[in-house]
């Protein structure tokens, strides 16, 4: 009897949402994996190892995310799809892979203020010709296999899904159903009183005329608090650093006063400078 009422339970909050309804969603330490940058490789080993040691039948993806890599998304829907796993996906924003990745999952809901996007895939390559057109075949065939799944999944037909995102597609709670885009909107969402509480370090990119540089910040554990904590405590600092095996030391004021002086430089370079100290 407890097995079935628990069946029940689980049908309720996150079975088919053929009729939109709205639904509620709480986000506690283990029962979700956040998806808040750009689709880069290290996105890729963080998703898999979480989806490796997952012991549970449904996992919560919060997407917070502009897209990125073609071979990324590739990679993170063949997980999915090979994973028993069901995947209920909540958007803050979704657009470009993370639109596709939104659309592989078992379950689509988008916030109230939610948006999602798609378009045509762009990006530019370097190199000599016979070496584009190869590696240009391998990526265009990744994406139109993506395209299909797509349009199958928003359940229109090929030629109309492109004619669709031809100018890019962009899709609110009001006008996500008429493309049938989601499955719901979430009337509440909220973290868990601890995973508010937690911190996690992340990488931020900030970037000026000619450059980029990469600082870490630290977070709160509940993803959708999405600006960093203040940061105004030496112990901070030494965080960070830890985080990155190196030790605090005057080098991080040289590093602080060349960002606010605008003499911009690469993560490759800070790391190199911290490493001779």
């Amino acid at each position: 009897m407890y097995r079935v009422l628990v069946l029940f339970l689980i049908l309720i909050n996150f079975g088919a949402f053929a009729n939109n309804k709205d639904v509620n969603v709480k986000l506690e330490n283990n029962n979700f994996f956040a998806v808040t940058d750009v689709f880069t490789e290290q996105l890729v080993e963080s998703f898999t190892r979480k989806v490796m040691t997952y012991d549970k039948d449904r996992l919560i993806v919060y997407i917070d995310s502009p897209g990125g890599s073609v071979f990324a998304m590739a990679r993170i829907i063949g997980i999915m799809k090979s994973s028993k796993i069901k995947f209920t996906c909540v958007a803050r924003f979704a657009a470009s892979a993370a639109f596709a990745m939104f659309q592989a999952c078992h379950d689509r809901l988008l916030l109230y203020d939610g948006i999602i996007m798609q378009h045509n895939a762009s990006g530019f390559f370097r190199d000599e010709f016979p070496r584009i057109m190869s590696l240009f075949n391998a990526i265009n065939d990744i994406v139109i296999d993506v395209e299909h799944m797509t349009s199958k999944r928003l359940k229109m037909e090929y030629k109309d899904y492109k004619v669709a995102i031809n100018n890019n597609l962009w899709l609110s709670r009001v006008t996500a159903p008429k493309y049938n885009a989601i499955d719901a909107v979430i009337k509440t969402i909220g973290c868990d009183k601890d995973l508010i509480e937690k911190t996690v370090i992340k990488p931020q990119r900030k970037c000026g005329w000619f450059d980029c540089i990469t600082e870490y910040k630290k977070f709160s554990g509940c993803p959708l608090l999405a600006e960093p904590l203040p940061e105004n405590k030496k112990d901070d600092d030494d965080l960070l650093w830890k985080h990155n095996g190196f030790s605090r030391e005057p080098i991080i004021e040289k590093i602080n006063t060349d960002i606010k002086n605008f003499m911009w430089i690469t993560p490759r370079h800070v790391l190199n400078r911290a490493a001779k100290k």
